[in-house]
């Protein structure tokens, strides 16, 4: 009987024939059924720095931050070196959400900061995604300067 159904099983895959499938669903890390668009954005809109498959990638940063800088606060970036971090949700379009920026540090001069959050609405990123869709998610920024 065992020879019998290891024959039938030796025929099946020679064929070319595949097992049935079950209506078995692929879930991500987080636990949404793979292509649940409505569960995995209402799961991100919860919890803006959900665990992701893809985290929000910065595409173009046009333009780039601190080109005009101020003389009296290159000085400062010269002799204190800098440090700027920022997080602000990212959209599924890849657009800033600025109402949520959040300036967590902007040393040794708050220009630094000011400028970051007045530019950043024009810079784009690939969306966070998850379960195969697009999700709004946190994107955290920093950049520093060493002295010089």
């Amino acid at each position: 009987m065992a020879i019998l159904g290891a024959a039938m099983l030796a025929a099946a895959c020679s064929t070319g024939m595949q097992p049935a499938s079950t209506n078995a669903r692929v879930m991500t890390g987080d636990g949404v059924s793979a292509g649940d668009c409505v569960e995995a954005r209402r799961r991100a809109v919860a919890r803006p720095d959900l665990e992701v498959d893809r985290l929000p990638v910065l595409t173009a940063q046009n333009p780039r931050p601190f080109l005009q800088m101020p003389p009296n606060v290159r000085a400062l970036v010269d002799r204190q070196g800098a440090s700027v971090k920022a997080s602000v949700v990212i959209d599924t379009l890849g657009r800033p959400v600025m109402s949520t920026f959040r300036l967590e540090e902007s040393k040794p001069h708050a220009w630094l900061g000011q400028n970051v959050r007045s530019i950043m609405p024009r810079w784009r990123f690939s969306p966070a995604e998850l379960a195969g869709c697009r999700v709004p998610r946190l994107y955290k920024f920093s950049a520093t300067a060493p002295r010089r």
